[in-house]
């Protein structure tokens, strides 16, 4: 396993540890009492919270292709490094899926509604990341010497 593989994996388990503690939290904290607002609003943050959940898959895939694009530096990011930021993140976009169900939770939405979009977002996280990218090597122009 490659450092880069550890980080991910430490940093899962992280963020499924929080979205546990998420759950156990809305257990002991109520929703907002009082007026409630309309279902609508519900639904309508329950689709944002799950498009960022596929938006967050969907920036790892281009983080993951985006090769030919160099820093401020000018040097490029290897495929190990495009792959651990890629993973961060879906990760981080998942743990967004999860905070909307807290949020929804609080305004009193359903509560089948709310734990409902903090199991996708651990979903979300269980996504296998897959083996880093290995770099190719780069060409040598005509006559180089290859030590």
């Amino acid at each position: 396993m490659v450092p880069q593989q550890r980080v991910v994996r430490v940093m899962q388990i992280g963020f499924i540890v929080f979205a546990v503690l998420l759950f156990a939290v809305m257990h002991f904290v109520k929703p907002q009492s009082g007026a409630s607002a309309p279902p609508v609003l519900y639904w309508a943050v329950a689709v944002i919270a799950i498009a960022n959940g596929f938006i967050g898959m969907l920036m790892q895939r281009l983080i993951q292709k985006s090769s030919t694009k160099s820093l401020l530096d000018g040097t490029r990011p290897t495929g190990a490094q495009r792959w651990l930021s890629g993973n961060v993140v879906r990760l981080a976009f998942a743990n967004s899926t999860c905070l909307f169900g807290f949020v929804l939770h609080i305004l009193g939405a359903p509560e089948r509604l709310a734990l409902a979009l903090v199991a996708l977002g651990v979903v979300f996280m269980l996504v296998s990341p897959g083996q880093p990218v290995a770099d190719k090597p780069a060409k040598l122009p005509y006559g180089a010497i290859e030590l």
